[in-house]
């Protein structure tokens, strides 16, 4: 029997700015980063809820609370990868945050 993978759906407005840029330094971040045309997909160790000490490793990295809520939010819902999405529904459950891309980014992930 083939194996089936469950990922999170969601958009950039559930991490914040300072978390985007760690996660677009990967892979010097704690995480598995790997692009794709419209945004990233993030690992995320399903049935591996953080314990203490990852929660402040992570936040020792500079991640914020949010980002760290949605890892165990996947974990929760049994999903090994996050996809961020540039038009994602973001999970209402979660903290939101309004931020633009910079032209860099607009031209990384659009190509222009």
């Amino acid at each position: 029997m083939p194996t089936v993978l469950k990922y999170l759906d969601t958009s950039f407005e559930n991490i914040t700015y300072q978390d985007y840029l760690l996660l677009r330094e990967a892979p010097h971040c704690l995480t598995t980063v790997t692009p794709h045309d419209y945004g990233w997909w993030v690992y995320a160790p399903e049935h591996e809820i953080l314990d203490d000490d990852a929660r402040l490793e992570m936040r020792k990295a500079g991640f914020s609370k949010s980002f760290i809520r949605l890892m165990e939010l996947a974990a929760t819902l049994e999903c090994g990868w996050i996809r961020f999405d540039i038009d994602g529904e973001s999970v209402r459950s979660l903290e939101t945050y309004r931020w633009v891309f910079l032209p860099e980014d607009a031209r990384k992930f659009f190509g222009r």
